[in-house]
């Protein structure tokens, strides 16, 4: 008997939103962005567009990754 854990399900659209928003990028993030992303087949423009908002964020440092 194999248990799964369902994790409530959140859009990729509120998920970063929330990471813009705050600045930050917590595992609690990263966990959800992970989930949402990976629970689609694939990204509509708008979604691709955050998720570039994001990484971009990231990597001018203007989004901290918080332990």
């Amino acid at each position: 008997m194999q248990l799964q854990i369902e994790r409530p399900k959140i859009s990729l659209e509120t998920v970063a939103d929330r990471i813009l928003a705050m600045r930050q990028l917590t595992p609690i993030d990263r966990n959800m962005l992970e989930s949402a992303i990976l629970s689609q087949k694939f990204l509509s423009r708008s979604e691709k567009t955050l998720m570039t908002r994001v990484f971009d964020g990231l990597h001018q440092g203007s989004i901290q990754l918080v332990d």
